[in-house]
């Protein structure tokens, strides 16, 4: 409210309260209204509930002041807001109470994070569940912090100490000990270092060893001064041990892209040195991304191992995208949780969505098995899960499939001229074979919507022999919520995010095909051959 004196009259000016459509998202994790987030912190299973902490304004809704909040669930699917767990209140985080993990030790659950003090100092904290607390043993809605923080107070020789962060936490030895690894720079040189200590002497007590990966190693497929949020675990497994063949995924969140990338190897110990480090397998792929949408669409990743269904999530901070979120009095989503599993055929990660996300779904709102499903579906919604089948016959030529592009369209209005689109673009290679690539279009979907174009080459193996008549089946799952967008093709060999923010109105949906040079082959069919719609309801208990 302000006030304006003009000579003896006073003028109260009363703020006008926007009534306009806030494209909140409400089957994702998003922040109180009034408020920001950012990365997904912490998440952790302790006595019956899924626990998720994440950055947070408690103040406003732009970046400032770190906090983090917390929800909980007792099905991941489901969530309840709790008070705010760590304020940056203290000498050594009055600067930010920045990214990190949850660790049950001994039974007991602890919080560790990255405090950052006034004069910008990164250092590593912890915080143990309150003993006074009714939820001692259930919501963990109380923290205090540790009274010898900062518990990792130094760092080595020629590191840049502005730029110390984003603890991740796993045991060795049959539990026996901790170990730590930070984001930093060495020297100008990004790395992630490895900090140890016992199980008795957790949280204190820890020693710098060595970096477990460095950008600067040839065998990197990133290099930079600085890489943030470092992710690191065994696939399909909770067990880490030096010098197996259990193959581990290192990933990182690039500063200068806004990206997730992540690496395929070993973990080993070097018989000379005693360091134990990550070494990337040179056959698998490089480059490998968690998502494939654009920029600052998922970034900032954090996972966690689920000992009761034997699997690991993952969820990542999808940043606003245009220049809106301030005024609209909100910023940042999580994306839905996802599984993750490793494919030794594709070298790569499948991301799915976590299936009893299904119970989401309030009604079909539309469904055919029945090809060909061309152009308008009489189907609309701004909250919605798509499933979708396209269909490339054996009887096509390879020639003729050149340019051709096949998928859904979303947020639709009514009159045709703007709408997002998602689906599969098709090529052929020099050696005559098919290729396939998902393609993602937000240059005519109105609003306020930054436009993107990105097309992702889809692992050949992910297309080959899933019909039994030489048919090519592509398939893709789409979550639309107002202003996010999550897809997941050919059983999560590829995911991918996009912010859009299209006018409120623009509701409706269809599918397209066009390009290539197929329409003389009488037998060739490429399209749609089965769509269904579910409304999907609100995560909020």
């Amino acid at each position: 409210m302000t006030h304006i004196t003009l000579f003896t009259f006073t003028i109260t000016l009363i703020p006008l309260l926007c009534v306009c459509y806030d494209q909140k998202p409400q089957y994702h994790i998003t922040p109180d209204d009034g408020h920001w987030l950012n990365d997904p912190n912490g998440p952790m299973y302790y006595n019956g509930y899924y626990h998720l902490f994440f950055q947070y304004n408690p103040h406003a809704p732009v970046w400032g002041d770190m906090s983090w909040a917390h929800v909980v669930s007792t099905d991941m699917v489901y969530w309840q807001r709790l008070n705010v767990a760590l304020y940056n209140d203290q000498w050594y985080d009055i600067g930010g109470v920045f990214s990190g993990s949850a660790a049950i030790n001994n039974s007991s659950p602890y919080l560790l994070y990255t405090c950052v003090d006034s004069n910008g100092v990164e250092l590593q904290c912890a915080a143990s569940r309150d003993a006074s607390s009714t939820t001692y043993d259930t919501t963990l809605e109380d923290w205090v912090k540790d009274v010898k923080n900062p518990v990792i107070n130094s760092v080595p020789s020629g590191w840049d100490i502005y730029n110390f962060r984003d603890p991740a936490l796993f045991t060795t030895n049959q539990e026996e000990q901790w170990n730590m690894l930070t984001a930093a720079s060495d020297n100008g040189d990004g790395i992630i270092a490895l900090h140890t200590t016992s199980a008795q002497d957790f949280p204190y007590g820890w020693t710098y060893k060595n970096p477990v990966w460095r950008s600067s190693d040839p065998a990197s497929t990133h290099q930079s001064f600085m890489v943030e949020c470092p992710d690191f675990f065994p696939v399909d497994s909770d067990v880490y041990e030096v010098n197996t063949d259990q193959v581990y995924i290192m990933k990182y969140s690039v500063m200068e892209t806004t990206q997730d990338f992540y690496e395929v190897g070993r973990y080993v110990s070097d018989s000379d040195t005693s360091a134990d480090v990550f070494t990337r397998d040179l056959t698998t792929p490089a480059d490998l991304q968690l998502d494939y949408g654009p920029h600052r669409a998922f970034y900032a990743s954090k996972s966690f191992y689920d000992a009761g269904s034997n699997t690991r999530f993952l969820w990542g901070w999808s940043m606003e995208q245009d220049d809106q979120g301030e005024s609209r009095g909100w910023q940042g989503v999580q994306s839905l949780p996802r599984t993750v599993s490793y494919d030794p055929d594709m070298q790569s990660l499948r991301l799915r969505p976590y299936s009893k996300l299904s119970s989401l779904r309030s009604a079909t709102v539309y469904s055919s098995l029945s090809p060909p499903i061309s152009g308008d579906i009489p189907a609309t919604g701004l909250q919605v899960e798509v499933q979708a089948e396209f269909t490339i016959s054996a009887a096509c030529n390879v020639f003729d499939l050149e340019g051709a592009e096949m998928g859904m369209q979303v947020r639709r209005s009514s009159d045709g001229q703007y709408f997002t689109s998602y689906g599969f673009a098709l090529g052929v290679s020099e050696s005559a074979e098919i290729m396939v690539f998902t393609s993602m279009d937000s240059s005519v979907s109105g609003g306020s919507t930054p436009p993107e174009k990105l097309y992702t080459p889809v692992p050949t193996i992910a297309f080959q022999n899933i019909s039994d008549n030489g048919d090519i089946v592509l398939s893709m799952q789409l979550f639309l919520d107002h202003s996010i967008t999550e897809m997941f093709a050919q059983d999560g060999a590829l995911a991918a995010t996009l912010r859009i923010y299209p006018e409120e109105s623009y509701n409706g949906m269809g599918t397209y095909v066009f390009g290539g040079n197929y329409s003389g082959n009488a037998d060739c069919f490429v399209g749609a051959t089965a769509i269904t719609v579910y409304e999907m309801g609100t995560i909020w208990q």
